[in-house]
């Protein structure tokens, strides 16, 4: 028997050990239909029918069959197992027979079939079964498994007579996975024998589920099977279901071809989802689209004159990096944007005819500077081409996931029979955790596999908006040199001239965008004033002088399109307000050249509203600033999204009470969403923008709020003009976290109150389903230290609990917060863990001293009965330290105390033994929490006398601390 074989006959005694053990042991059932249960006879039929087709495999299986591969010793052991599991196969049937004739006679009708089968067997015996069941299992895995995964691999799948019977994609699938045996098979280590052993286990799953269908035993028994089905669904008594809907809870043979491929399906999707991320396509959205007519000059051969390489040429049959450069500015995004979204899909009919008769994949990605993380990153980039790519051909070539991406494949692919089969643990490790150089790697091995002969175009846009030092750029455009050097893989990127860009690229075909839009600029300029009917009064009173002024524009934009943007929107502006030429040549003549003064000018013209769009300003970052954060220990930042029209809306209206949303409309809410949008953009001198709604071209409240330019976010940004922004809010109870929370909490209200279905909706059942509750949290933890706002957010946390209580009775949204905790928590509890000191201190202000002194001990006792659990170690020595002030003035519950005290250091004694090596920052709170503790426990004892037992005091130089080394 060649190893493939015998695996696949290794993965059936594993199913049915797991099948056994849920017969005896569980309520679960083990066959399922859409209509409902089954009856217990019908299922004693079916399991009967599987068992016996079972117990004829594993004999048929034990004749002496040997090949070069396997020893006589691995062979022998392997048929002990099968003649094992027939054994116990063969008394489950003995048993079942007698329960099969019961059914058929006037007996007792059981409720289900798990009750049934315990009336079979006592305790005892049932107990005996279950552990010979486990002992095969084990086996298996510690001896069998071990022992066949030595002839496993790529030389002996390519002589596997079972190997080759399987289908193509299996084969893809299987060889993919068979590499990753190949290259981890020589390592030694026990984390590496686990997972080698999880490999070899989900292959026998694999091929035990896609067993043989084509001897005559396995005919005859779906033969069998089908008349117990048909039989089943004839009946008039029940429902009709249809016999392939009849499903095993627990697969014991081979599937079929389409529940196989369904599982698969769901592990493809899932792998998708693991990439994909909320904001990948933002920016590319978000860049302006190409004026009418500008831009065409990319699709046609450079004319004589012109020193820049033929862009069509290249794309119809050049190779390795196109680069188009350009200063800050010249619109290098809009540029981009119009190759890949030109309505007459040029780009890609140039493409085609490189690509000839393989697949073509044009996958983009368009950095953004000041966006969040991933769309300045290279993970983010990464996941986002490999997304595109992949979701792109998954139904074409559905091997090429499993093949790229193999282990993460086998780790859901064994997860998802593990659920099927009511198990909650599987045997790889979990969850997907992306790192760059695996993303790297994988998107090399999509480029270069053979599966398909796909040709691929990457156009990226903003490589200079990727946030990284010199060493990391250099690293990325080393990336791209190294993938184009496949020769069915071509890059178009963009950025500013940078010297290391430069190095990297001024060797390939290349453009500097600045020295080709002059036609461009004029075109766009010409437009929008000839449109404006102010200005052609102007031209039918003096031409000359009008036609001049649109002349100088051109000039002096030295090819920096948003310079002209800007300008041409000013000049616009004072023909709004009835200027004449003299003016607009006036108004011209005082703005400067270069974007940086030009700024300056602009940012003067705020004056009116200083201290409106310095709240605009500071929110913007604050939320970008939630965004790109670290996760916390409870990542609660992680459900901060990018701000949105309408949840500016609600943090910048301050004096709107929370109740007028009650009878609030959504067509008057989208009113005052697009009120907030002209405000925002007359009030900021047009430093923010809004975009439109994703995926169409109209506003609407969940348009995201944005700078209006890259330079415009430096500019804002740097430490002068930063200063001038923040000092217009200095001295008052602003604060930009605060404002989210407003934000976030009126969010909820209008989900409330726009839900057609509430009941169904609005319940809080993981941190899911409530993303908004857990960034306002987010929030309220970062605006927690702002003194001059302490009752605001005091009273903006206590409604936000009133107003989802109202919804949630059973406090899941807290649970929601901190999902590792067991049982519900209260809003105080949870406040605890969060470190929200401010509002602790100014909950207990309102408590009589009887009142504060149970809830201090209440929330004291949850602390640090908390103070380490699933490996969360509590942190906040100040709110210890307040809780513990406010219990120490009492001594009726001294005693309580002193004992909880205690059993908190114990546990901070088994944390430091359980968690191995110890950064400096948790040593040094663990020793900070001990001290606080003992502070306070010493005096407390004395007070008890001698009838409290001594605490040991923790020696913090017996060498117990081990350090790791971090700048943690």
């Amino acid at each position: 028997m060649d190893p493939f074989s015998a695996l696949s006959l290794a993965g059936n005694i594993i199913q049915f050990v797991d099948f056994g053990a849920h017969l005896l042991s569980s309520a679960r059932e083990l066959y399922k239909s859409p209509v409902g249960s089954l009856a217990v006879h019908d299922e004693v039929a079916l399991v009967t029918s599987d068992l016996e087709m079972l117990v004829s495999r594993l004999r048929s299986s034990t004749s002496p069959r040997l090949d070069s591969e396997a020893s006589e010793a691995e062979w022998k052991a392997l048929r002990e197992l099968c003649n094992e599991a027939a054994v116990v196969a063969d008394e489950l049937l003995k048993r079942l027979g007698t329960l099969k004739r019961s059914a058929k006679g006037k007996h007792r009708k059981w409720e289900s079939l798990h009750l049934a089968v315990c009336s079979l067997w006592n305790e005892k015996e049932i107990k005996s079964l279950l552990d010979r069941l486990i002992t095969l299992k084990e086996a298996l895995k510690t001896r069998i498994l071990f022992s066949l995964r030595e002839h496993l691999g790529l030389q002996a799948a390519r002589t596997s007579a079972q190997f080759n019977s399987l289908d193509k994609q299996t084969q893809h699938i299987l060889s993919a996975i068979l590499q990753i045996h190949d290259n981890i098979g020589s390592k030694v280590s026990q984390q590496i024998n686990k997972e080698i052993t999880g490999i070899t286990i989900t292959l026998s799953q694999i091929l035990s589920r896609l067993g043989p269908t084509s001897q005559e035993p396995h005919k005859l028994h779906l033969q069998n099977r089908h008349a117990i089905l048909d039989a089943i669904c004839n009946r008039e008594d029940i429902p009709h279901p249809k016999a392939q809907e009849v499903i095993a809870g627990i697969e014991l043979l081979n599937v079929s071809e389409f529940s196989e491929q369904r599982l698969r399906n769901k592990v493809q999707t899932t792998i998708l989802e693991y990439l994909k991320y909320e904001e990948m396509t933002n920016r590319f959205e978000d860049v302006t689209e190409a004026h009418p007519e500008t831009f065409e000059w990319a699709f046609s051969a450079p004319a004589e004159e012109q020193s820049w390489s033929d862009l069509s040429r290249w794309l119809k049959e050049g190779d390795g990096v196109y680069w188009v450069s350009g200063k800050a500015g010249s619109g290098k995004s809009t540029f981009m944007k119009h190759l890949v979204d030109d309505e007459q899909k040029r780009l890609h009919k140039l493409l085609r005819i490189w690509a000839r008769d393989s697949p073509l994949c044009i996958a983009t990605f368009f950095f953004w500077n000041g966006g969040t993380s991933l769309q300045k990153s290279q993970s983010g980039f990464l996941r986002a081409l490999l997304f595109q790519i992949l979701n792109e051909y998954r139904e074409q070539y559905p091997e090429l996931i499993p093949f790229v991406f193999p282990m993460e494949w086998l780790t859901l692919y064994s997860r998802e029979i593990a659920w099927s089969n009511g198990e909650h643990e599987w045997t790889l490790s979990f969850p997907i955790i992306w790192k760059v150089a695996h993303l790297k790697k994988v998107l090399r091995s999509v480029s270069n596999q053979t599966i398909m002969p796909l040709k691929i175009c990457f156009v990226i846009d903003g490589l200079d908006e990727f946030d990284a030092d010199d060493d990391e750029y250099e690293a990325l455009g080393a990336f791209f040199q190294d993938i184009t050097s496949l020769k069915n893989v071509k890059v178009c990127l963009s950025s500013r001239p940078w010297v290391v860009f430069e190095d990297l690229f001024s060797g390939s075909p290349n453009l500097k965008l600045q020295n080709l839009i002059y036609r461009d600029i004029e075109k766009y300029i010409h437009d929008k004033f000839y449109q404006n009917n102010a200005f052609q009064k102007l031209i039918s009173r003096d031409s000359a002088a009008a036609r001049g002024l649109l002349a100088e524009i051109v000039e002096k934009a030295d090819g920096v399109f948003l310079w002209v943007k800007l300008v041409v929107r000013t000049l616009l502006n004072g023909l709004r307000n009835r200027d004449d030429l003299s003016d607009l040549w006036e108004q011209l003549r005082r703005l400067p050249r270069e974007l940086k003064p030009l700024y300056n000018h602009l940012f003067g013209l705020i004056e009116p509203y200083e201290r409106w769009a310095s709240q605009a300003i500071q929110i913007l970052r604050c939320n970008r600033d939630l965004c790109n954060a670290p996760s916390d220990r409870f990542k609660l930042n992680q459900s901060v999204g990018p701000i949105t029209i309408s949840e500016f809306l609600f943090a910048m209206s301050v004096n709107l009470p929370i109740s007028s949303i009650d009878n609030m409309t959504r067509g008057e809410f989208q009113l005052k969403c697009e009120d907030m949008k002209l405000r925002l953009t007359a009030r900021c001198a047009g430093f923010l923008e809004v975009s439109n709604v994703p995926g169409t071209s109209v506003m609407g409240p969940t348009s995201l709020i944005n700078y209006f330019h890259r330079t415009a976010k430096d500019f804002l940004e740097s430490d002068e003009i930063w200063a001038k922004l923040i000092s217009e809010t200095e001295g008052t109870d602003f604060d930009s976290s605060v404002a989210l929370m407003r934000s976030y909490l009126w969010y909820i209200k209008t989900q409330i109150v726009f839900s057609a279905e509430l009941a169904e909706n609005f319940i809080y059942k993981d941190v899911e389903a409530a993303p908004q509750a857990v960034a306002f949290m987010a929030c309220a933890v970062r605006a927690d230290p702002h003194v001059p706002s302490r009752g605001m957010q005091t009273n903006l946390i206590d409604q936000l609990n009133d107003l989802i209580c109202n919804y949630d009775k059973g406090g899941n949204w807290l649970y929601s917060l901190v999902p590792h905790l067991q049982g519900r928590c209260t809003l105080l509890e949870i406040s605890t863990l969060l470190g929200l000191k401010g509002y602790l201190r100014d909950k207990f202000t309102n408590l009589h001293e009887s009142q504060l002194k149970s809830t201090a001990t209440s929330l004291l006792r949850f602390v640090l009965s908390n103070v380490t659990v699933s490996n969360f170690l509590f942190r906040d020595v100040e709110i210890l330290s307040l809780l513990l002030e406010s219990v120490s003035n009492g001594g009726s519950s001294y005693r309580e105390i002193s004992n909880t005290l205690q059993a908190a250091q114990h546990r901070l004694l088994q944390f430091r033994k359980c968690s191995g090596d110890l950064f400096q920052s948790e040593l040094h709170c663990i020793q900070s929490l001990e001290s606080r503790i003992e502070e306070f426990l010493h005096p407390m004892q004395s007070s008890l006398g001698p009838q409290s037992s001594p605490t040991k005091k923790t020696s913090r130089g017996d060498g117990r601390y081990r350090l790791r080394c971090s700048s943690q």
